[in-house]
C-alpha cells in the first residue's frame, strides 16, 4: 500500500526530471527511498515498545490478558 502511495506521489516528480534531461534524478530517488526506509523502521520500532497497549486497546481488545500477551509479543517478533 506505501509503495502505491509513494509510486503515486513521486513518478510525477522524478518523471518531469527524466523528461528534462537534468542530472539528480537518482539522488532524488535514493533520498524518497531513504526516507521511507527510516520511516518504517520508526513505525517498526514504535510498534514493537508499545506493542502491548496496541494489542490491548486496538487489535485484540476482548481477548483474555494471556492471547494478548501472546500476541503482542508475536507482534514484536514480526517488527524485529
Amino acid at each position: 500500500m506505501a509503495g502505491g502511495a509513494l509510486l503515486g506521489s513521486v513518478h510525477p516528480h522524478v518523471r518531469g526530471l527524466l523528461g528534462q534531461g537534468r542530472p539528480g534524478r537518482r539522488g532524488c530517488s535514493s533520498h524518497v527511498l531513504n526516507l521511507v526506509t527510516l520511516l518504517l523502521v520508526l513505525f517498526a520500532g514504535l510498534a514493537a515498545f508499545f506493542a502491548e497497549p496496541i494489542v490491548a486497546r486496538v487489535i485484540a481488545p476482548g481477548f483474555a490478558p494471556a492471547q494478548q500477551a501472546l500476541t503482542a509479543d508475536l507482534m514484536r517478533a514480526g517488527c524485529c
